[in-house]
């Protein structure tokens, strides 16, 4: 185990990014409404997993949120978009909050945010007996 933190970017990022970005003007131009839950996710999967990094129960927390709303808009017409996007939003600053103030916090800013990562990521390591 290495000790890694902040704000993360790599090849396999890249390509995720520009897949998803390429899906979603693929969808716009097709006229499906699915070109929006494409760009938020791949936006969302940035700013999780790369950023603030996430682990997966919060990411699962924001994504079914997501998930629930968007589908029941585009079954049924409702909540509204702007609905979506804002709960979403609102849900995005809640889990980002509860990340950041967890002694594990190792995303952007984590020296100002999280000064004791260094002694909580060794007490870590030294408990692991693998």
């Amino acid at each position: 185990m290495e000790f890694r933190p902040g704000f993360r970017f790599s090849a396999v990022d890249v390509v995720i990014l520009i897949i998803g970005a390429g899906g979603s003007m693929v969808a716009h131009l097709a006229g499906s409404p699915l070109c929006f839950a494409l760009a938020f996710n791949i936006g969302h999967f940035f700013l999780f997993c790369n950023v603030f990094r996430l682990p997966r129960s919060l990411e699962l927390i924001w994504a079914t949120c997501f998930v629930c709303l968007e589908g029941s808009r585009l079954a049924v017409g409702s909540p509204s978009l702007f609905a979506v996007i804002s709960i979403t939003t609102l849900v995005t600053i809640i889990v980002v909050f509860v990340q950041c103030r967890k002694a594990s916090y190792h995303g952007l800013l984590w020296s100002k945010i999280n000064p004791d990562l260094r002694s909580w990521f060794d007490q870590k390591k030294a408990g692991d007996h693998r």
